[in-house]
């Protein structure tokens, strides 16, 4: 005869936490050895030779270039916010080419030749973004250091000085008793 029995939960949370830790490897490695060779052309194709695309994803990847290239015609936007006629017309050409499974480095590259290269956009360098957070972490720093220097300082002179004692309630005539209950009562109302 079979006894049922009744597990206890198991008291150690760290066989848990390492199933759990295994179920994301899993599915980590299962996403990424999906991706990158099933998207590879076969070797001996060319980049010019590719299928052409759906209009969705020719859509996607066109507004993607629109972003990436700067408009000759409105100074300051990129040809996805252009609104002029003429940057339109280059956004179709672009649309064009991306329907005909030409890759975007490619296009990129024919639309740049085109208009010129000091119309593609350039990521600013990385060196700019360190030099600032170091401005703003000094800054920091320098407001931390003069806090505690100013409460430091005002901490020292609002205390008494080293002849003074301090004067107790019980020290108070009977007058000045009254006086600061009827400013208690002023206050606390």
């Amino acid at each position: 005869m079979k006894r049922m029995t009744q597990q206890a939960p198991s008291t150690r949370p760290a066989h848990h936490m390492r199933r759990i830790a295994a179920v994301f490897l899993l599915m980590i490695l299962s996403v990424g050895s999906v991706s990158p060779v099933a998207a590879a052309p076969p070797e001996g194709a060319s980049a010019s030779a590719a299928a052409p695309r759906t209009p969705g994803a020719a859509s996607t990847l066109s507004q993607q270039i629109g972003q990436e290239i700067y408009s000759p015609f409105c100074p300051g936007k990129t040809l996805e916010m252009c609104p002029s006629g003429q940057a339109s017309e280059v956004r179709q050409d672009i649309q064009e080419m991306a329907l005909q499974g030409m890759p975007k480095q490619e296009i990129i590259d024919t639309i740049v030749g085109d208009i010129g290269e000091k119309y593609r956009v350039v990521a600013p360098p990385a060196e700019d973004d360190y030099m600032l957070l170091g401005i703003i972490f000094a800054a920091l720093l320098l407001c931390l250091v003069a806090i505690y220097f100013f409460g430091w300082r005002g901490r020292k002179k609002g205390g008494l000085d080293d002849g003074e004692e301090a004067v107790s309630a019980e020290d108070l005539s009977e007058e000045d008793r009254l006086y600061l209950e009827e400013l208690r009562g002023e206050y606390l109302e």
